[in-house]
């Protein structure tokens, strides 16, 4: 104990691999749903390119699990304030993406 407070230990190998384990299935899944969307805006046939956009959604679903299991593990007993703190940043890289969009449009 350190000023009341417990002195952070090193990490036990369970806990590297199991952190390793959910950033691989993100990072997998994320490369998946960019191949899907590139994959996507070659495609002549209509139908065939929603079914690969649909399959880059799909994609994107995976990984969102491994988000959330992360930012609960990162958070401990503060689960919920990591999680709103992630999804508020999510929240402004969209506004500012679309922001962005408009600009470019604009032009």
């Amino acid at each position: 104990m350190l000023a009341g407070r417990r002195v952070a230990q090193p990490y036990e190998l369970v806990d590297i691999v199991r952190y390793a384990g959910r950033c691989i299935v993100a990072a997998v899944s994320t490369v998946l749903c960019a191949v899907f969307l590139v994959a996507g805006t070659q495609v002549k046939s209509v139908p065939f390119a929603v079914i690969v956009l649909a399959g880059g959604a799909g994609a994107l679903y995976l990984s969102q699990s491994s988000f959330w299991s992360v930012s609960a593990d990162v958070g401990g007993s503060s689960a919920g304030a990591v999680s709103g703190v992630m999804n508020m940043g999510a929240r402004l890289a969209e506004r500012s993406a679309h922001r962005l969009r408009l600009s470019s449009q604009q032009k």
